[in-house]
């Protein structure tokens, strides 16, 4: 049973709710199906990744959850299906909407005693969100994102939010422009970053004075931009953009009917055989980073991340194993514990069936030297390759 907190500065907008969901519910019937994004972030330092950017349908199933009701458009719903269900709210009769108590495992109760409490927060395309996330209903191309929040006096300033403008196709080979804005946490109007990172598939470029930057993609795939800087000296909460990288046809003219000579619609999707080259699927973990020495007791539980491919993934399996002296053990994904094993050797457990995973291990990480290995399977029949850095990662507790 979570413990529920001060509500009264995410559900500021109770005073017009009543009128402003109505009219929502009614709008949103007749709203035609659109893809969203769903992203969740960690606490800060470094807002590690619980959920990358998932792509959702608004035409999915009305939420039913805790004795609340909403739409298959609003942003509720959305978090719903990109988490699978991972996330608990309590839903408030009087406010007509949830508070969002935990996300995949991750929850903040509400302590009295203490000056600086942590609450899911809840942003809307670039501005936190003044209606709840039963009663905000969205459209095409709106982007949820979840990230803890914080208030009490003894709260650091609430740090700004990056937002990635690129393309969502591109071709090999060719220069894709990306353009970084803060947006700030008080609200107002998004402004152009300077010296922000940006990177992709291993490019990777900072942006100018007016926040823009290029990458080239050297093969074809699904790649995630990540997006890093600080705004008014402090960090900032991390942008994250999707683009589809396909291979450039042979003479780059469209033909009739929207489609190039060799068959290539406008959308970008080639016809043509799976891909199974080297580099057919490439892991991209988030929430663990390779070489870091974590302390003691702040390991990471998550472990999350895509995988980016040709064809449509298909599974998704895990291998954690641990080194401590001359003791190894590995995780065993049915029993969720260590137990000891060949130094070496270990199974891997599957926690995916899609190019999205997230495991939240049950316990904190005790100290030792740990090797994450990722293996993913395509509907190709392609499967991931052993590379330092993206599929295997190596970090250490002390």
């Amino acid at each position: 049973m979570h413990t529920s907190r001060n509500t009264t500065r995410p559900f500021a907008f109770v005073a017009a709710l009543a009128g402003i969901l109505t009219l929502c519910l009614a709008s949103a019937a007749a709203a035609p199906a659109a893809q969203v994004g769903v992203r969740v972030l960690g606490q800060a330092p470094g807002f590690p990744t619980i959920l990358p950017l998932t792509s959702v349908s608004t035409s999915g199933a009305q939420l039913v959850k805790d004795g609340g009701s909403c739409t298959p458009a609003s942003a509720a719903a959305a978090l719903e299906q990109a988490t699978h269900g991972a996330w608990e709210g309590h839903w408030n009769s009087s406010f007509g909407d949830y508070e969002v108590l935990g996300i995949e495992g991750q929850s903040y109760p509400f302590d009295p005693s203490s000056n600086k409490n942590y609450y899911w927060s809840f942003w809307l395309d670039g501005s936190e969100s003044g209606i709840g996330v039963c009663g905000a209903q969205l459209v095409g191309g709106d982007q949820v994102l979840f990230f803890p929040g914080c208030f009490g006096s003894e709260c650091p300033s609430p740090p700004n939010v990056l937002g990635v403008q690129a393309p969502e196709a591109a071709e090999v080979g060719q220069p894709v422009s990306v353009t970084v804005v803060s947006h700030p946490s008080a609200g107002g109007q998004a402004t152009p970053l300077a010296g922000a990172s940006v990177t992709a598939g291993g490019a990777g470029a900072m942006t100018d004075t007016a926040g823009h930057a290029s990458l080239t993609f050297a093969q074809a795939g699904v790649y995630a931009i990540h997006v890093t800087g600080q705004a008014g000296g402090a960090e900032s909460v991390p942008g994250e953009a999707n683009v589809s990288v396909t291979a450039a046809t042979a003479s780059g003219s469209t033909g009739a009917g929207g489609e190039s000579a060799a068959g290539t619609p406008r959308s970008g999707v080639l016809s043509s055989a799976p891909y199974r080259g080297p580099f057919a699927l490439v892991a991209s973990p988030s929430g663990v980073i390779d070489g870091h020495v974590y302390p003691r007791g702040r390991g990471p539980r998550v472990l999350a991340g895509k995988v980016l491919g040709h064809s449509p993934v298909s599974s998704v399996a895990l291998r954690l194993r641990r080194g401590n002296g001359r003791r190894c053990s590995a995780y065993d994904g049915v029993r969720e514990r260590f137990l000891a094993a060949r130094c070496g050797s270990g199974s891997y457990f599957t926690v995916s069936s899609r190019e999205t995973f997230s495991y939240l291990l049950p316990a904190a990480l005790a100290r030792g030297r740990y090797v994450l290995d990722i293996s993913a399977t395509d509907a190709a029949g392609n499967r991931t390759a052993l590379a330092r850095g993206t599929s295997r990662i190596v970090f250490y507790v002390r």
